[in-house]
């Protein structure tokens, strides 16, 4: 959501409308984990929340830093991912699949910034 929303945490996380986008996509990700076969505790989701609602509001993570400053960030390893193995289980990611679509170009190993660059 901060690569998104270029904004700390905090600034996010009490937004009722990002917070239902933040869980959705937290929902789905879990949802493809479990297809994975991934032992995740049922209750992941609210515990996750809970992590980020403890957070301090300042925080911007990695992926938001890296996207901010223009570099190479996580996000195939961190969203790609996820939603490549939601699309192979059948299970969706709409959510997911926006926020990587509308990172993924701003990504300095992308084949749409090269085409920019040439």
């Amino acid at each position: 959501m901060g690569a998104l929303t270029r904004v700390p945490i905090g600034d996010y996380r009490d937004v009722p409308e990002t917070r239902a986008v933040l869980r959705a996509a937290l929902e789905e990700a879990a949802a493809v984990g479990r297809a994975a076969g991934a032992g995740l505790d049922r209750d992941i989701v609210a515990k996750t929340t809970a992590f980020i609602d403890d957070a301090a509001p300042g925080l911007k993570p990695s992926l938001q830093r890296d996207v901010e400053a223009g570099r190479r960030s996580e996000l195939e390893s961190m969203i790609g991912i996820v939603v490549r193995m939601g699309q192979a289980r059948g299970v969706p990611v709409p959510i997911l699949g926006l926020a990587y679509a509308l990172l993924k170009p701003g990504e300095p190993c992308c084949e749409t910034a090269a085409l920019r660059r040439s």
